[in-house]
């Protein structure tokens, strides 16, 4: 019984050790190394900085308001405290005074059509 392991554990090391397994593992090492650089040249294509604001501040932020600009920040969360209101005049305000802020990030961003 002890032979039969002892057979058994050789054949795999020996299999382990040849030619063939080597080769295959030095294939995966430089398949790795692609795959992770294909992951780095992916995370800066779709822009760091996105996946860092979405991370900190969530989904629904603008780049403009993730930004040090304090006024925009403070308006923004002005803006949201209206929403939060349960007064539906503070509603009808906070969609005036949020079109003219969407609209002031678009002009900033140039991010309008022309016709």
């Amino acid at each position: 019984m002890e032979q039969i392991l002892i057979s058994i554990i050789d054949f795999f090391s020996n299999v382990w050790n040849s030619q063939a397994i080597v080769l295959i593992k030095f294939l995966m090492a430089i398949y790795l190394v692609v795959l992770m650089i294909d992951i780095v040249l992916l995370a800066i294509a779709r822009g760091i900085g996105a996946n860092m604001r979405y991370l900190f501040y969530g989904g629904d932020i603008p780049a403009e308001l993730a930004s040090k600009k304090k006024k925009t920040r403070q308006n923004w969360n002005a803006l949201r405290r209206m929403l939060e209101s349960e007064k539906e005049s503070d509603w009808k305000i906070m969609v005036i005074k949020a079109d003219e802020m969407i609209f002031q990030l678009i002009l900033a961003n140039h991010l309008f059509l022309l016709y």
